[in-house]
């Protein structure tokens, strides 16, 4: 299965490389592709240009051995509007949660409160040690048990795709229960993508009313601190703390 996606991605690469290649040398003017040709060793996207234009600066050499070896043909290919918001939309429906069987609070003004997610591995452990970076950090808003987050002010840490905020803003589906847990379901980036490594795409995870969790006293909303533990993966998991809560 590895080896098929590997095949597939550096087919796809090949493509798109063809394709920009392409796009971009529509301005060139003849002369300039010529220009190029007078090199001992023409690179071979210039070559394939100056062919399919029949430019006669091409040696017909050069001609014959370009066709002998090239075996993959590009083309331009065109979606229909419908087929490209189908690609481009992420993971539709992947944060869709039943609240029914939650009492949602919706007996306080609006609050801004300050967050952190931490990870917590369990290993050898079984209470899981916490590790003492952030993950994810910012600033968290409930209006009427809706939470939603500040993306101007919060941010994924763990690079790669994480660093695009519309996970933040479009695929966070969270309320606050009358008695102080966040539940729902959120994208989740539970590794860290050093330079080089091919990003991931995140975990959709669950947020519950968890055992070991501390919820948030919405009597004392001003003087609370929540830990809220999330279960992730079998060896890891997550902490989500919030502190600093205010009135807006």
């Amino acid at each position: 299965m590895k080896i098929v996606k590997i095949i597939l991605i550096t087919l796809l690469s090949i493509i798109l490389s063809g394709v920009s290649y392409a796009n971009y040398l529509d301005d060139w003017p003849d002369d300039a592709i010529c220009n190029w040709m007078e090199q001992s060793s023409p690179p071979q996207h210039i070559l394939d240009e100056a062919i399919k234009r029949g430019l006669e600066c091409v040696p017909k050499s050069l001609i014959k051995a370009s066709k002998n070896k090239s075996k993959i043909k590009i083309y331009d290919v065109v979606f229909s509007q419908s087929v490209l918001d189908s690609i481009l939309s992420k993971d539709i429906g992947k944060t869709d949660f039943d609240f029914s069987i939650y009492k949602i609070t919706n007996s306080h003004e609006k609050l801004q409160c300050f967050f952190r997610i931490r990870r917590v591995v369990y290993e050898n452990i079984p209470e899981g040690e916490i590790e003492d970076w952030n993950i994810a950090e910012g600033y968290l808003e409930i209006d009427s048990g809706k939470v939603s987050i500040d993306i101007n002010r919060s941010r994924w840490k763990m690079k790669g795709l994480s660093a695009d905020q519309s996970y933040l803003e479009n695929e966070v589906n969270l309320m606050l229960t009358e008695d102080g847990f966040l539940v729902g379901k959120m994208a989740y980036f539970s590794h860290h993508i050093d330079t080089g490594e091919v990003p991931r795409i995140p975990l959709y995870i669950e947020l519950k009313k968890h055992k070991r969790s501390t919820p948030l006293n919405l009597s004392k909303i001003k003087s609370a601190n929540a830990k809220l533990f999330i279960d992730v993966e079998d060896w890891a998991g997550g902490v989500m703390y919030i502190r600093n809560c205010k009135e807006l």
